[in-house]
């Protein structure tokens, strides 16, 4: 049976799971665009999109977050958290 937890996480949490979201976006969308290059002629640009992507998407990831955390904090405020379930593990403030 699922357990259900109402959470909120803080802003340093926020911009570590959304720069992973996005640096692992900007990598695959980063295999396309090499994909896609080498059926035609790769230049110079598509080799800087390929490495240039995902840099660029977790500073874009890391903007996201520190824009949209106040929203995300003043809803959290008003629906008492946010519901997730899944796996947990508590660990200690030293494993942290």
């Amino acid at each position: 049976m699922a357990r259900i937890f109402h959470t909120q996480l803080s802003l340093k949490s926020l911009i570590k799971i959304s720069a992973t979201i996005n640096f692992i976006g900007g990598l695959v969308f980063g295999v396309l665009i090499f994909i896609i290059a080498l059926f035609g002629e790769p230049t110079i640009v598509d080799l800087i999109s390929v490495i240039a992507t995902p840099a660029i998407s977790v500073v874009n990831g890391v903007m996201m977050a520190l824009v949209a955390y106040p929203f995300y904090k003043r809803w959290c405020a008003r629906v008492k958290g946010q519901k997730v379930s899944g796996f947990f593990v508590e660990v200690s403030n030293d494993g942290i």
